[in-house]
């Protein structure tokens, strides 16, 4: 993954403005396809230094169907549960 919200933007365009050549000549399309092929990696280089890997074992919950079944009738119980209690007022 190139980015996430806890990629360092600040520290990524730093580090684009420090590692960019603008003086290239762009006479053909060698040189274009050239200049544009060193751009891409280096933008990628930024992103992944600039972005922490994230955690992804809380992301990622690989649980059988039938558990995650019961999951989603729990939540809908629950929440017809919170509906129909009545409020005790003080």
């Amino acid at each position: 993954m190139l980015y996430n919200h806890r990629t360092d933007w600040d520290s990524l365009r730093e580090y684009v403005d420090e590692a960019i050549n603008l003086k290239v000549k762009l006479k053909t399309a060698e040189d274009i396809d050239q200049a544009l092929k060193h751009f891409t990696n280096l933008v990628q280089e930024a992103c992944w230094r600039m972005t922490p890997v994230l955690d992804s074992s809380r992301y990622n919950t690989n649980l059988p169907l039938y558990i995650k079944d019961k999951i989603i009738e729990k939540r809908r119980l629950r929440r017809i549960g919170i509906r129909d209690i009545p409020r005790q007022r003080p």
